[in-house]
């Protein structure tokens, strides 16, 4: 993601203080603009909410949550989610604590490389199931290493506790059709 042309250095205390979380990511003292608003995206994100939602009694979702992926890194994925039996993300600041999977939902300008980049990044969080739905191409793709290929999936499932968390491609794709 570009950041902002002519855009002068702001603290981390700037970016919170002035609600610029919501609108932008916050990487070495530079804001970067976060893609949002495509109906595909908008509409995929509400799906994945929805799946996750089903499994309630073991999860908390989030959208738009900022993570605190290093000291001048903050990232803001579109959807993530954390186990209630395992820690919790601080209910005032920025988590720095690692959600159980994220999902970034590809907008027409974003890069592949850069949102790649974006949950790798996340690795040094301690993130362990990072993926990325492409509703433009109706397929979902997975890096469980992101060791730089990406691998078309047709299901995932992600254990929490003794409960599997499963999501097929088609099911959700059918639903954004």
């Amino acid at each position: 993601m570009a950041a902002l042309p002519n855009t002068l250095a702001l603290s981390v205390d700037d970016y919170f203080d002035q609600g610029l979380d919501a609108e932008y990511e916050y990487i070495e003292g530079v804001l970067v603009p976060r893609r949002i608003g495509n109906p595909q995206h908008s509409r995929m994100v509400s799906i994945l909410v929805a799946w996750l939602e089903g499994y309630s009694p073991l999860i908390d979702v989030y959208t738009g949550l900022v993570l605190n992926v290093a000291s001048d890194r903050y990232r803001v994925p579109d959807v993530c989610f954390y186990s209630k039996a395992g820690p919790q993300p601080d209910p005032v600041s920025a988590p720095s604590n690692p959600p159980v999977a994220i999902f970034e939902v590809l907008s027409p300008t974003d890069s592949l490389d850069e949102i790649i980049d974006k949950c790798g990044e996340s690795d040094s969080l301690g993130v362990e199931h990072k993926y990325v739905v492409d509703p433009k191409h109706n397929k979902r793709v997975l890096s469980p290493d992101f060791n730089g290929s990406l691998l078309a999936i047709d299901a995932l499932s992600i254990i929490v506790g003794s409960t599997s968390i499963d999501i097929h491609t088609a099911d959700l794709f059918r639903k954004l059709n």
